[in-house]
């Protein structure tokens, strides 16, 4: 070995420099860039898989033509994909969609035990989802202050 350094590799996307600090501010700023680019695309393909969970609620509730306990299996199908909305909307800045999937479970499941919840409510929960859906998460600002 001759003591020379490696030269940046130019596949990696990032080139590599040395100094006390450990790296750069320029890779620091690069890499903290590319990884809100790849949390973007994550959450538009979650937009994505929560707005065909939203339509699959629908479709039972279509199915069902507004007397949910006619259709065998409707109610625990919509439930079960209300809590899946439930637990991964939030983890990815879904909250409100989170929330009104939760309040929709806790009627649906009320509606399994017999206690009769009228369809405009379960169809405003729908309703609500979607608009929640297509708004999204909240931007992120790093200028705001709590």
């Amino acid at each position: 070995m001759t003591g020379r350094h490696h030269k940046p590799d130019a596949s990696s996307g990032v080139a590599r420099t040395r100094n006390a600090g450990g790296g750069s501010a320029g890779d620091v700023d690069g890499l903290a860039a590319a990884a809100a680019a790849s949390l973007g695309e994550l959450k538009e393909e979650f937009r994505s898989a929560l707005l065909a969970d939203i339509a699959a609620i629908g479709t039972v509730f279509d199915e069902a033509d507004g007397d949910l306990a006619r259709v065998p299996g409707a109610l625990a199908k919509a439930r079960g994909i209300a809590h899946d909305i439930k637990g991964y909307a939030p983890s990815v800045g879904f909250e409100a969609a989170g929330r009104v999937a939760a309040s929709l479970e806790r009627l649906l499941r009320k509606a399994e035990s017999g206690v009769a919840v009228p369809a405009p409510a379960l169809a405003e929960h729908v309703r609500m989802l979607s608009l929640t859906a297509k708004e999204g998460p909240p931007k992120e600002n790093p200028e705001e202050t709590s």
